[in-house]
């Protein structure tokens, strides 16, 4: 049973009991005299406050309400006893009394509680080891409060030598019979006290004779158990070493709010601002104690925002806290005073990384010979190794760094290191290599709050800061969000002279965001700037938005001019692939396999065989587009090969999707569905969130057309919520008129008008055809049976040349739609004739899009 009336609260194994104000207060005064015979008088004044002659119940009710949440058996109480006429005791075994009280909630540590009286059974030495303020003392005091037989609680503070070890021992440990031990505790003494326990508190300053002296303890008397608490892992020779971390989200929101209302009862804050702010504190009680009473003059979020000042918000005045817990930089400084210097130097430096940083990265920002310091700074809990992609990474905890930077006497220049080492991962190479593995860019985004650091500090040296932000590109590219990158470029791109590359990185954001009208706008500026020597990454970029804005003949100029001025293989690749894809979209398929070849040709000759594959994803989808099925899978195999060698999963992805459109269209859409599967899973595992956005918005449309229209539609809506997470706003207007598909397909009409004008008004700015989601406007307000005419001369007015089969189709289906609606049977059956031709002619009858369309067409007849 153990009673925490901070927390008013009685645990006894797993049942929980709230005390009232009162019965706390009742149970606390007694505690104070435990042991000892209080009067009803005494207690009246002190606990009630009323006169000590009263004449009242209160104590009598009270007492047996207490001994209800106290007492195993409350008829038969052991520990609230009384005296009749007299008074009360609080009966305590004295061995258990002097044991310090744990005056703060105990949330989230069965697990630690667990592992500590697992190693304490196997006997010897535990040491419990984490970074100050993690909550060691606490663990080890609930773990003492809650156990059996003799424990004794010995506080060292600040203790170093055998000597002071021996003296603070012979202080707290009392065999029976013995009133005083000698210091240190003579031979023999261990043996005497029988199977007991031993917490010793702060460990970390000991020196090696004292360490040696608690293992002969240990030998002399194998059935007690000695506990350490340490902020560094202890060199004791068969001890047992149990880390402990910060506590869990959950955990760390249960103890600040405990300790707050404990300030302030009536406090009720918004949970994400709670949320927001234990990971601010990285769930460290300490920190999270100390900041709950800020509650009384600050709200939780003005604690929250000033956080990055944690070492003056988190200190307390109060005399209810141990002098070194009384603020977190007290806690730091004992573990700082234990450091080398060069230790101290290299923590200093270490604290401008603001995420978990390599051992390479390190050692360029300290600038000398490393494992070996940082294996004293891991031992000494200031930093924590974490396993991740690529090798171990090293952490620091945010109060660590706030009090490191505050030591760091050459900031700048530590600043300047860490801008180059993050520059040099941007170079050409580096990024053609990022761009095609998955496993880099997951290791690039795990550092993405560094790489704005380096970006903010390399601002004077555009060429330095554009290198840092190729990298943040591509990472942002794939996790989001754009916008704030954009905004910080199209800063930086308005000053005078500088480097083409920025707005090259420019052009590349603003086509994620779907504004390509001022893609195009920057992209030609800057070629326009760049005195003749026009790098080709501008002319396919500016290809790009072109053809995005259905300007095709000016986006195959800009590709051809890349093939005009360039004579390496790279160069070549990039422009024939280009010149592919805006073929292929004007309906030109035969001339697309062709450049898709060229392109082949080239990447593989420059040795990039990323880009090979990517020209054969598209060789594949032409092949497929004219029926040659097999040809086309065996490309798509290919490129998924390359795909897998070079480990790049958002590429594979890709092709994957693009290998289930071609299955949709043979008819074979269970193996479609597959697919979108895989690919799903391996964003979801990448955490590329810009493809698991179109991925599930792939696998909505499948749905919707496979007729399981409520299951199309929750992938969409979660397509929908990622493409505005992220910006972008392409996919979001496909999204929104996918889900005016699903509202029609549900005859919800007004939902699907309101989708599909969505759709419409955006249409345009991304790049998008407007045709065809006027010609489904038009359809559902027929279906209405209002007038469309205005409707249908906006899409002859919009509409450009439909090459592709499918749409060529889908254009006509939707326009023998209307005329159905309209009352003309002929004219409608005219339409869903040409349809079906364009279909038999491209192999697509049997397609599970083309399907669809019609099994709605002739639903309409139906109605």
């Amino acid at each position: 049973m153990t009673v925490d009336l901070a927390d008013r609260s009685v645990v006894r194994g797993t049942e929980r009991t709230t005390l009232t104000p009162t019965e706390a207060k009742l149970f606390g005064y007694l505690l104070k005299r435990r042991n000892e015979l209080v009067s009803t008088a005494e207690l009246l004044e002190h606990v009630w406050g009323l006169r000590p002659d009263t004449r009242t119940y209160t104590i009598y009710v009270t007492m047996n309400r207490l001994r209800r949440k106290v007492e195993a058996d409350p008829r038969r109480p052991e520990h609230l006893l009384n005296q009749p006429g007299s008074g009360y005791l609080l009966r305590l075994d004295e061995t258990s009394a002097d044991l310090p009280r744990s005056d703060t909630t105990f949330w989230g540590r069965a697990e630690e509680l667990l592992a500590l009286e697992q190693a304490v059974h196997e006997g010897g030495i535990v040491v419990v080891v984490g970074p100050a303020g993690v909550g060691k003392t606490r663990l080890a005091l609930r773990w003492l409060q809650q156990g059996t037989g003799p424990r004794w609680f010995v506080g060292l503070a600040e203790g170093r030598t055998a000597e002071d070890l021996g003296s603070a021992v012979a202080r707290e440990v009392r065999p029976a019979g013995v009133d005083a031990m000698a210091s240190p505790p003579p031979h023999g003494v261990w043996r005497d006290l029988g199977p007991g326990t031993v917490v010793i508190d702060g460990c970390e300053a000991l020196e090696d004779e004292a360490l040696t002296l608690l293992r002969g303890w240990s030998e002399e008397a194998p059935e007690v158990s000695f506990v350490l608490t340490s902020r560094r892992r202890l060199r004791i020779a068969g001890a047992a070493q149990l880390p402990l971390g910060p506590l869990g989200d959950e955990a760390a929101e249960q103890v600040f709010l405990a300790r707050a209302r404990a300030v302030d009862p009536q406090l009720q804050p918004d949970r994400g601002e709670v949320r927001a702010l234990v990971r601010a504190l990285d769930g460290l009680p300490l920190a999270l104690e100390l900041a709950a009473r800020r509650v009384r003059v600050m709200s939780v979020p003005q604690i929250r925002q000033a956080v990055d000042r944690q070492l003056t918000l988190l200190r307390s005045s109060g005399s209810d806290l141990p002098a070194r817990h009384r603020s977190l930089r007290a806690a730091l400084q004992t573990s700082w005073d234990l450091l080398s210097d060069e230790c101290r130097r290299a923590l200093a430096a270490l604290s401008v990384f603001a995420s978990p940083f390599t051992l390479e990265a390190a050692t360029s920002v300290v600038g000398e010979w490393l494992p070996d310091i940082l294996e004293q700074l891991v031992e000494h809990s200031l930093l924590t190794v974490e396993k991740a992609v690529g090798g171990p990474r090293f952490a620091m905890l945010g109060s660590v760094r706030a009090f490191a930077v505050e030591r760091c006497s050459d900031r700048d220049a530590v600043l300047g290191r860490h801008a180059i080492w993050f520059a040099e991962l941007g170079t050409g190479e580096a990024i053609d290599e990022l761009r095609g593995s998955s496993v880099l860019r997951q290791q690039r985004t795990a550092e993405v709050a560094d790489l704005w650091a380096a970006a903010h500090a390399s601002r004077g040296e555009p060429h330095l800061c554009a290198n840092v932000l190729a990298v943040l590109t591509e990472v942002t590219l794939s996790v989001g969000p754009v916008a704030p990158l954009q905004s910080f470029l199209a800063e930086l791109c308005d000053r005078q002279g500088v480097p083409w590359r920025l707005h090259w990185l420019r052009c590349r954001l603003l086509d994620a965001l779907g504004q390509h009208e001022l893609g195009a706008v920057v992209a030609e500026r800057a070629l326009a700037a760049s005195s003749g020597s026009s790098p080709c990454e501008l002319w396919v970029q500016l290809g790009r938005h072109r053809s995005r804005l259905g300007k095709a003949h000016e986006a195959e100029a800009c590709y051809q001019q890349v093939l005009q001025a360039s004579e390496d293989h790279r160069s070549l690749g990039m422009g024939n692939l280009g010149l592919g894809t805006c073929v292929a979209q004007s309906g030109a398929l035969a001339r697309a396999e062709a450049y898709y070849g060229e392109a082949a040709d080239h990447f593989r000759a420059a040795n990039l065989p990323h880009g090979e594959a990517m020209a054969l994803v598209g060789l594949a989808n032409v092949a497929c587009v004219f029926g040659r099925w097999e040809q086309g899978r065996s490309q798509f195999e290919r490129a998924l090969h390359i795909f897998d060698e070079v480990g790049d999963d958002g590429s594979r992805s890709r092709a994957l999707t693009s290998l289930a459109v071609c299955l949709i269209d043979e008819g074979r859409a269970d193996e479609a569905l597959s697919l979108y599967d895989e690919a799903l899973a391996m964003m979801q595992r990448t955490g590329s969130r810009g493809l698991e956005g179109t991925v599930l918005a792939d696998i909505g449309t499948c749905k919707l057309a496979l007729g399981r229209v409520e299951e199309g539609r929750r992938e969409l809506e979660r397509a929908l919520s990622i493409a505005q997470r992220m910006g972008n706003a392409r996919l979001e207007i496909l999204v929104q008129g996918n889900l005016g598909t699903a509202a029609w397909l549900q005859r919800n009409l007004p939902e699907a008008l309101r989708r599909f004008e969505h759709a419409l008004a955006g249409a345009t700015e991304v790049g998008l055809s407007r045709a065809r989601v006027t010609l489904a406007i038009a359809v559902a307000r027929a279906y209405r049976g209002e007038d469309v005419d205005v409707w249908l001369e906006q899409a002859d007015a919009s509409e450009s040349v439909v090459a592709l089969p499918y749409a060529k189709a889908q254009t006509c289906v939707l326009r023998a739609c209307v005329l159905r609606l309209q009352g003309d049977e002929a004219g409608a059956d005219r339409l869903a004739a040409r349809a079906m031709k364009i279909a038999r002619d491209t192999r697509l009858e049997n397609s599970v899009r083309f399907q669809a369309l019609m099994r709605d067409f002739r639903q309409l007849h139906l109605r």
